[in-house]
């Protein structure tokens, strides 16, 4: 609140507000009785939804940044708020705001695994993207990693689940895993398509999927890209064999890759993309040499 003129200034940065409306009354009554404390938690809450910045909120109430961050300190203390901290920014929001997008997210899990029962979870950037958009990239990152290190989730790979969430494949189930695994270590390095699993094992395609999915996002399948899938097993010893050559060699060829593993000219050069993805490895016209 600030007085000019003998008149009291409420809201230095004011929007357009409804006739009646209940919440905006609220608003101003806090900002006339109450402190610079309750002020800021009041603004900061209907700002969460922006994850606004300490400058930010510095701006709607016209208040210096410095004295903002000390008013900020005690709602965290309070535990009122909850900041996330960038290089250059401090993102706060209140604690209603937090419980509101935490209770949303594990209620999205639940019918998650509820309609998706072989599967790890669901990818972290999805969750990112639809609950958390308006923040940025690292500070929706830092909101996931809080519900892990508060324990309401998990994190597998790139996999988001509730926590406490366990896949448990029934008999069938667990037949067809041991078929599809069985099928790509028999030829490691000329792995089947999985387009021709159904074929290959006989189960209905849809049962396949679900397993093969379980099997990908628990790591035991590794994608190098659209059309190549090997066995963990094959992926760690094809790195293996290819950082032994690099004992001996400056570089390496698509041509060399595959003769070492004995395999053909799609899938190490699926392998060596992938090396090259990852910073292992990188390109220098049609030879790769390690990313050092």
């Amino acid at each position: 609140m600030f007085t000019i003129g003998g008149g009291e200034i409420l809201e230095p940065n004011p929007k357009k507000k409804k006739r009646f409306d209940d919440k905006a009354i609220k608003e101003l009554e806090i900002k006339e009785m109450g402190s610079s404390t309750d002020i800021i938690e009041n603004i900061i809450e209907d700002k969460s939804k922006e994850f606004p910045t300490t400058k930010e909120i510095a701006v709607f109430t016209a208040m210096l940044e410095e004295s903002i961050k000390n008013e900020i300190n005690k709602l965290i203390e309070n535990k009122k708020v909850i900041s996330f901290s960038l290089t250059k920014d401090l993102h706060i929001i209140h604690i209603n705001y937090f419980n509101k997008v935490k209770d949303k997210i594990l209620e999205e899990l639940k019918n998650f695994h509820s309609k998706y029962p072989l599967r790890a979870g669901m990818q972290k950037e999805e969750i990112r993207s639809r609950f958390l958009k308006n923040a940025k990239p690292k500070v929706a990152e830092a909101f996931i990693d809080l519900l892990i290190e508060k324990g309401y989730l998990e994190q597998k790979l790139e996999n988001i689940s509730i926590n406490g969430f366990e896949i448990k494949f029934n008999d069938n189930q667990l037949k067809v895993s041991q078929e599809i695994l069985r099928g790509f270590k028999e030829n490691p390095y000329q792995p089947p398509r999985r387009e021709d699993l159904e074929s290959i094992i006989g189960e209905k395609k849809d049962e396949i999927e679900e397993v093969f999915i379980s099997l990908l996002n628990n790591g035991d399948i590794i994608k190098l890209n659209e059309e190549v899938y090997i066995s963990k097993e094959a992926y760690d010893l094809g790195l293996d064999k290819l950082k032994e050559h690099f004992t001996n060699k400056d570089s390496i060829s698509i041509g060399e890759y595959r003769d070492l593993l004995n395999t053909n000219r799609k899938v190490a050069l699926a392998l060596l993309e992938y090396f090259d993805q990852i910073k292992i490895t990188k390109r220098d016209k049609d030879i790769r040499i390690l990313n050092k």
